[in-house]
């Protein structure tokens, strides 16, 4: 089932292929670089899921992920970033509403089953 999604990335290269394969598979994206831009689109209308980088240029990720819980608290959030999932930003963001972690090392194909399993 197509699901509109939020995707934000300030890695262009990243962006671009994971947009590409979401629309591929049917999937309504809007893709932000910036948390401000995060911000309008999340406001502007329904998300069936957000995927969140981890760092961002413009926000704190757990600024960022703060913001959009108090808006949306029940959207799903997955946050999607190369790094470690060990890393105190990622507890942080698991501990204040994040649904998973998903490392960007892992194939496309793990995005989608986990866009799917949180948002079902």
């Amino acid at each position: 089932m197509a699901k509109r999604i939020l995707y934000v990335d300030d890695d262009a290269e990243s962006r671009i292929m994971v947009v590409n394969y979401l629309r591929y598979l049917g999937h309504d994206i809007v893709a932000v670089e910036a948390a401000g831009e995060a911000l309008r689109a999340a406001g502007e209308g329904p998300v069936d899921a957000m995927i969140l980088d981890v760092n961002l240029v413009d926000m704190d990720g757990p600024e960022l992920l703060t913001l959009l819980r108090r808006e949306h608290p029940s959207v799903p959030i997955i946050l999607y970033s190369g790094i470690n999932p060990g890393d105190e930003k990622v507890q942080r963001m698991l501990a204040g509403g994040a649904n998973r972690f998903l490392s960007k090392n892992e194939p496309l194909e793990a995005l989608v089953r986990a866009v799917h399993g949180v948002s079902s």
